[in-house]
């Protein structure tokens, strides 16, 4: 929408303004072409710039609700949805019959002029594509309703963004414990043996399989660090897509595969590195022998 907005105004359309006057013409392909008025390419401007504004808040807005339902919070009803989604479709309308309802025609146009701007009515005369809007409540009325609008909009905008960071910071919590939580509550069951730095599994993988513990443990480890990189790695894609259509903050493709690389080894270096520390069966019984001996039966 924003290509179309640039495309329409520096190549369809070439406005020129005549301050102090409200009144303007235009030099582009449509009216060099296609003799279409100045005021027909600014209602296009008007009807434009108001789609993409509401295209921009309806996309924040479904992606505040999809989060919004996941968490059973902050949900919009849906007569008030539909409501809003009747109002992005009517209003670009409205604002444009509004605004066209303002203009003057032809003749009306050149007795404005002949009657406030004599002296310069040779040189209206020399323009071949131009509109003058005479300040009156109806059209003061319109532009404050479409400045009023657009302040919504943005409002709306900043409200649902603001409130989908939010939300995704009770939702995180939620996605890096879904795998974990079937792990510790299900396959795991951990137990610890305190004061010591021990403990020992009941679940599934325990019982079943005869899985230690320490593997279990660097099952744990694995999974939040993993679901913690796929987070960052989501994100970091979504902020590429728009740093890539703004030229703006555009991450080197070299770094970019560096930090890929790095999502990949470092859950593993880590469990590697944890599983150095483990001690054998015998070390670990030596251990309980001189340090603990008064649990060695309970062992």
């Amino acid at each position: 929408m924003t290509f179309l907005m640039d495309f329409h105004i520096a190549f369809l359309m070439q406005p020129v303004p005549l301050y102090p006057l409200l009144a303007g013409f235009t030099v582009g392909i449509l009216a060099e072409w296609f003799d279409i008025s100045t005021h027909y390419s600014m209602m296009m401007v008007m009807f434009i710039a108001s789609t993409q504004l509401e295209v921009l808040v309806a996309c924040f807005s479904k992606k505040h609700q999809a989060i919004a339902i996941t968490l059973n919070f902050h949900i919009m009803p849906k007569p008030l949805e539909y409501f809003c989604y009747f109002l992005c479709v009517i209003c670009p309308f409205i604002a444009c019959g509004w605004f066209h309802s303002t203009h003057l025609s032809e003749k009306d146009q050149w007795d404005f002029i002949e009657q406030s701007f004599p002296e310069h009515l040779r040189g209206f005369k020399s323009i071949k594509h131009f509109d003058i809007y005479i300040q009156s409540l109806s059209i003061t009325l319109c532009m404050i309703c479409v400045i009023v609008g657009g302040l919504v909009l943005f409002l709306l905008f900043l409200i649902f963004i603001t409130d989908t960071f939010r939300m995704m910071n009770q939702l995180k919590p939620r996605v890096l414990g879904t795998m974990t939580d079937i792990h510790l509550t299900h396959l795991m069951q951990p137990v610890p043996l305190y004061p010591s730095f021990a403990g020992y599994t009941v679940g599934i993988l325990a019982e079943w399989f005869d899985i230690s513990t320490h593997v279990s443990m660097m099952t744990v480890m694995f999974i939040p660090t993993f679901q913690l990189e796929s987070l960052t790695l989501c994100f970091a894609k979504k902020h590429q897509a728009i740093a890539i259509t703004l030229k703006y903050h555009i991450v080197p493709k070299w770094f970019e595969y560096f930090c890929y690389f790095c999502c990949i080894i470092c859950p593993i270096a880590v469990c590697i590195w944890f599983h150095t520390t483990h001690l054998s069966k015998e070390e670990q019984w030596k251990y309980i022998r001189e340090s603990l001996p008064d649990y060695l039966e309970g062992f």
